[in-house]
């Protein structure tokens, strides 16, 4: 590329035969009539001898005045093109060297304008991770958050590449958005290019998703400019060894017998076991208290009386249970292992009894199961997390 719209002038350097240590020498590109220069928008070129040149810089003759008050693109600003010496050269005859900058000069009614803003993501991403890379940020700001190109009217620039991404064993579940807007300008968005790329895994679920965010720059300089992007993950089923919740009739019951449905929902592969416990409640704020004589659950719904269907508090029977020679419910070997399904359910019998007593439930997980953040019931007291609901029963009202 050699010098457009622009020229350089040439200069002779008279020096003594044999000096070293010669003095630099300073070139000036100006622009032609109608043009502004800058140092920015030129290279130095291939230096043509470093055995005698030490150096090619290039800098703008002003200081002031201009777009960014530095003096480029003023209609006085021409460029300093300075060639430095090796200082152990010392000529001992005639020599032209060769210098070759290039760039271009703008036209003085396209000088560059500044375009600045924010982008904005989910303080606190749910399963998902939020990377902004090459972002155009002129002024190196010290936030990392802002944008800031600086270009003339018309160019298109890449203000930033925005990866939204699933993380472990998670997948996309809420579609990602862009949006962008600016309070002092309804049209902004006008001058944006999003180009977005979604990628899936076999299952055909949205895993990450790319946004690239370039923009015209305005025939004017503008601020505040604020991109604003949205998404979220969820779990991907099976993956993540948890226990998510329960489902059954919670409601108080009367003193007859009690028979209802108790189901879980986790992973495949996830462990847990149940312990259901007999007793009351009291205080404020209210604490249980297991029944000392009949307080532990046997989960054999043929038994049909209080005295058959629990043991004392201090039996560690739970399901899944067994019965061991003697005839004992203890607590089974191996925990219970959810199947492909991801649901677990079980019928409760709880024989007839008085309204004063409730019946505690608690879902413990096994080996490396955890019982997932957002669980209905779950009680991060305990380590591990367990999920505890009650069933009581209250006297019946007649009227």
């Amino acid at each position: 590329m050699a010098l457009i719209n622009c020229s350089m002038e040439s200069r002779a350097v008279v020096v003594t035969s044999g000096q070293n240590d010669v003095t630099s020498v300073t070139l000036e590109i100006i622009p032609d009539s109608g043009y502004v220069v800058a140092a920015r928008d030129f290279t130095a070129g291939t230096n043509p001898d470093a055995t005698k040149i030490q150096s090619i810089t290039l800098s703008d003759s002003e200081t002031t005045g201009g777009p960014q008050n530095d003096g480029s693109y003023t209609a006085s600003n021409k460029v300093n093109v300075v060639v430095d010496f090796v200082d152990s050269y010392a000529p001992t005859e005639n020599i032209t060297l060769d210098i070759d900058p290039s760039g271009s000069a703008t036209p003085d009614n396209l000088i560059p304008v500044k375009l600045q803003g924010t982008f904005v993501v989910p303080g606190t991403p749910d399963k998902v991770t939020f990377v902004a890379s090459n972002v155009e940020d002129f002024a190196s700001s010290a936030s990392t958050t802002d944008f800031y190109a600086y270009e003339n009217p018309g160019d298109l620039v890449t203000i930033m590449v925005m990866t939204i991404a699933a993380t472990s064993n998670d997948f996309i579940n809420e579609d990602p958005t862009i949006s962008i807007s600016n309070t002092s300008n309804a049209t902004a968005e006008d001058d944006y290019d999003i180009a977005r790329v979604d990628t899936f895994d076999s299952e055909n679920r949205l895993t990450q998703v790319v946004y690239t965010v370039k923009a015209t720059i305005p025939k004017i300089s503008r601020s505040s400019d604020l991109i604003t992007f949205t998404g979220a993950g969820a779990d991907i089923p099976g993956l993540d060894n948890k226990i998510y919740g329960f489902n059954m009739n919670t409601e108080k019951a009367d003193s007859r017998t009690i028979n209802r449905r108790l189901e879980i929902n986790a992973d495949s592969g996830s462990k847990f076991r149940i312990k259901m416990q007999r007793g009351t409640l009291s205080g404020n704020p209210e604490v249980f208290t297991a029944d000392a004589t009949y307080g532990t659950y046997v989960f054999d719904n043929t038994n049909l009386t209080i005295e058959s269907a629990f043991k004392s508090s201090s039996s560690s029977v739970t399901f899944p249970s067994e019965i061991d020679s003697n005839g004992d419910y203890i607590a089974s070997t191996d925990p219970f292992t959810v199947d492909s399904s991801g649901l677990f359910y079980k019928d409760i019998v709880i024989p007839p009894d008085t309204t004063s007593k409730v019946y505690r439930f608690t879902i413990t997980p096994q080996g490396s199961t955890t019982i997932d953040a957002d669980a209905i019931g779950i009680d991060t007291l305990p380590d591990p997390d367990v999920i505890t609901f009650d069933i009581k029963r209250s006297a019946e009202i007649y009227i």
